[in-house]
């Protein structure tokens, strides 16, 4: 692999799909044997403590490596959307551990699927609206107005729920690469 040489940003930050093993492999080796038991699968991501940074290059670009671009865009997706102005969580960031899967959806840099296709199909109603134009107050408003808070799953308040006595069963896989379960879980823990 070569370093990326397009005066477009978001191309050279795109994480190619021939890297997500690496860093797959990467975030096992730092947190699976923690249940005490090297089987691939991470028990409990909220605590996986793998630090990103150990996947820089620290020569040529290979596809074991990420460039400096690269890993902002590997933090991002853990962290999550944030309104750039505010910090305000606009949905959680994806768990540790299920990378081998993001192909899909972060091996794409001009955001053509679940992100793109929300906002173009279910928002604005119009396929091709570009998602650099997105304003995180606006846009984010009008999404949660005109689709309702189905976009936003920030807010977990079941208050409503509890003085009615009603008791929830919540079941969610921690790899899920479209609905994130770390934050029902972190206010509820």
């Amino acid at each position: 692999m070569t370093g990326c040489v397009s005066k477009d940003t978001d191309l050279c930050a795109a994480i190619p799909a021939a890297k997500l093993p690496a860093i797959n492999q990467a975030v096992l080796n730092a947190c699976d044997a923690k249940d005490g038991l090297v089987d691939g699968v991470i028990a409990d991501p909220v605590n996986c403590s793998f630090n990103p940074d150990t996947l820089l290059c620290a020569g040529a670009e290979t596809s074991s490596c990420l460039t400096s671009a690269q890993l902002g865009t590997l933090k991002k997706i853990y962290a999550g959307p944030s309104n750039p102005r505010t910090g305000a969580k606009i949905f959680p960031g994806f768990m540790r551990g299920g990378e081998d899967g993001w192909a899909g959806l972060v091996g794409n840099p001009t955001a053509s699927g679940l992100g793109n296709g929300y906002f173009a199909n279910l928002t604005f109603e119009d396929p091709n609206w570009d998602y650099k134009t997105f304003n995180f107050d606006s846009h984010m408003a009008y999404a949660d107005f005109k689709v309702g808070l189905l976009g936003n799953a920030i807010d977990t308040d079941l208050s409503a729920a509890r003085k009615r006595g009603i008791k929830i069963i919540q079941y969610h896989g921690w790899n899920d690469q479209t609905l994130q379960a770390f934050e029902f879980l972190a206010s509820h823990l």
